[in-house]
């Protein structure tokens, strides 16, 4: 069997509290649970990426603004057409 390089790479996801000013997105939301899971991963992973359901897969230092990321209401209800 080969020699395979196993990295390990860590998801999480968007929570709803954020800030009201543009951050990276490891910054950006502000949740206990949020914080709780990116400590995690930073411990457990070899990389890491926060999965936004308006923004796709984004990295840790991307600045978002919270006003792009407030609603995708519009977005649920495109889907449900």
């Amino acid at each position: 069997m080969p020699d395979i390089d196993r990295r390990r790479i860590g998801l999480v996801g968007c929570v709803k509290e954020k800030t009201n000013t543009p951050q990276p997105a490891a910054k950006l939301y502000t949740s206990p649970l949020f914080r709780g899971r990116v400590r995690y991963v930073e411990r457990s992973c070899d990389s890491w990426s926060v999965l936004s359901a308006l923004h796709g897969l984004v990295e840790p230092a991307t600045v978002l603004d919270p006003a792009t990321t407030r609603s995708n209401a519009g977005f649920a209800s495109a889907t449900r057409s």
